[in-house]
């Protein structure tokens, strides 16, 4: 046990050391991102900026350089005022001098804990403003990617992009003029501004040279057009504007271009569990994790495992070889039991790299050997680049391949899975049967094409408005399923008409006419059923109920009414 303690002690003791050695470099970048919003405003800077911050307070604190991380917090404090006060206040110098001084001490402090010297060379402040004409709050350092300004002089217009746009849960804001927008702009940063080319009093050169002045500010710009001539085209190109589109715009290609250009992912990040029996281990390494962007499951206990996996399917599962109940190469041989675990990558922790440990370990279903101690970038890269694999290969194997979402088998697995866990902790969870009306005729009237764009609108729009517990897949053709977890069916029933009165607010155009599209839907409960085919059974007879009175409507199955 001595020897084992001592083997933590030294583990430990390393990445520290190694941690140590990366502490000047981590400095060195946070100078450097201050260095450049100072002088010009670029919001992907601060957010980097205010990340790096804020990392450093609980990695150093978790390593033990509690002064350099009481100091990191000191200035993730002193850059609140720097964000909110405007360019003319007569503030900025005192603001600019305290947040330089604990830059200053935070290389002192540094130095101090790794003994190397670190030179850092602050300019004086050049009274220039830090803004230009923007203005935001550290403390949403995270920006509200659903928040879009929209430009036009046309009120109708600009009413029906909100319209179309909110069912998929963006917020749009209208201005009638540049010159309104500007004056607003500075109460919350927007990522997307939409400049409409034809505005009244504003000439097109003056749009343009708008969109090189926002794009400048790291805000991204998207212009409508009537207009669709070269001239036009490159002067967008000139005027960095991400994407020049003509009018009338097709809303479910508005929304594909707005979620590619803002980064925005419908679904869930990466989730791993690490399972160890030493809680501090798991600590660490959570922490480390969790600073990388991916969602962190943790268990000193081999045996809860499983019902933890039941409860949330992780993308990758990290083990421990040596734990005293149950050996890390026994945990990963059950869960590899289970078929619907086969494809989820299983890493080891572990002193020993060699060739004959990781045969043995490849044996039992592992994919790799993480060693103990090694370097913090390489442990998340490897971690990172195992996940992105296994979500390449599960989108092949379990997802439709048009809409992205589950396909048959899988929702079915899904369904069976959730409901069995429905029971076992009596908690409800509502299965939707979807389908969308007259979608025949829209095939016959605009062909296939068409009937796919509409089948892969309604599939962003579920990804947009629903949790990343709720599963969503595609049944069958037109139709589709839903399950909602720890939802009753009074409430399933309110989220879904929700849901409904969005995707009939979308609209449709095609060759430069335009439709809307709806859908019926029926509701079952797991607990008036007794087995998942019972409920998909009642689900789809409250669906035929909404087909058979009228379509366009929500029906919850009662077992009153069997």
């Amino acid at each position: 046990m001595t020897s084992s303690n001592n083997n933590f002690e030294e583990n430990l003791k390393k990445l520290k050391d190694q941690y140590a050695t990366q502490l000047p470099e981590k400095i060195k970048a946070i100078v450097t991102d201050w260095k450049l919003i100072k002088n010009t405003w670029q919001h992907d800077t601060l957010t980097q900026l205010h990340r790096n911050v804020h990392s450093l307070i609980g990695t150093s604190g978790t390593f033990g350089f509690t002064a350099l991380s009481t100091q990191a917090r000191s200035l993730e404090t002193a850059l609140k005022p720097f964000t909110s006060a405007s360019p003319e206040s007569s503030d900025l110098p005192k603001i600019y001098k305290e947040i330089e001084n604990k830059l200053l001490t935070l290389a002192d402090l540094t130095q101090e804990a790794t003994g190397k010297s670190i030179e850092i060379e602050i300019t004086e402040d050049t009274n220039e403003s830090h803004f230009k004409f923007l203005n935001s709050d550290l403390g949403n350092s995270t920006p509200n990617q659903n928040l879009i300004y929209y430009v036009d002089s046309n009120t109708k217009a600009a009413t029906t992009l909100a319209d179309n746009l909110s069912a998929y849960g963006f917020t749009i804001k209208h201005f009638i003029d540049p010159m309104s927008m500007l004056d607003n702009i500075g109460d919350y940063t927007p990522p997307l501004v939409i400049l409409n080319l034809s505005i009244d009093n504003f000439s097109d050169e003056y749009i343009f040279d708008l969109s090189k002045q926002l794009t400048e500010n790291n805000i991204k710009v998207f212009i409508f057009s009537e207009k669709n001539n070269f001239d036009c085209r490159l002067s967008a190109v000139r005027a960095n504007a991400s994407y020049y589109i003509i009018e009338p715009v097709d809303t479910p290609l508005l929304v594909n271009l707005i979620r590619t250009e803002l980064n925005i992912i419908p679904f869930k990040p990466p989730y791993i569990l690490l399972v160890d029996d030493q809680p501090a281990i798991l600590e660490y390494y959570s922490s480390i994790l969790s600073a990388s962007g991916i969602t962190v499951d943790v268990s000193n206990n081999p045996l809860d495992v499983l019902d933890r996996m039941e409860r949330h399917r992780p993308d990758l599962i990290v083990l421990d070889i040596n734990m005293p109940e149950v050996r890390g190469t026994e945990l990963a041989a059950v869960i590899r039991q289970f078929h619907e675990y086969q494809s989820i990558p299983i890493l080891f922790f572990s002193g020993d790299d060699s060739a004959a440990q990781k045969t043995e370990l490849l044996e039992i279903g592992s994919d790799d050997l993480l060693k103990k101690g090694m370097p913090i970038t390489e442990l998340v890269r490897q971690i990172k680049t195992r996940v992105e694999r296994a979500k390449i290969l599960s989108s092949f194997m379990y997802e439709d391949s048009l809409t992205g979402l589950l396909n048959h088998a899988q929702i079915h697995l899904s369904a069976e899975r959730q409901f069995s866990t429905s029971k076992r902790h009596k908690r409800d969870a509502s299965l939707v049967m979807i389908d969308l009306d007259n979608f025949k005729s829209i095939n016959d009237t605009w062909g296939h094409q068409t009937g796919d764009k509409v089948l892969k609108a309604f599939s962003q729009l579920c990804q947009q408005r629903f949790r990343a517990a709720d599963i969503i897949g595609r049944y069958g053709g037109e139709e589709f399923m839903l399950i909602l977890p720890d939802t009753g069916i009074a409430n399933a029933g309110s989220l879904v008409n929700e849901l409904r009165r969005s995707f009939n607010n979308i609209e449709f155009i095609e060759n430069g006419k335009s439709f809307y599209m709806s859908f019926s839907a029926g509701i079952a409960v797991t607990s008036q059923c007794q087995s998942i085919t019972e409920q998909i059974h009642r689900a789809d007879e409250a669906l035929y109920q909404a087909k058979s009175t009228g379509k366009n409507r929500v029906c919850l199955f009662s077992s009153k009414d069997k």
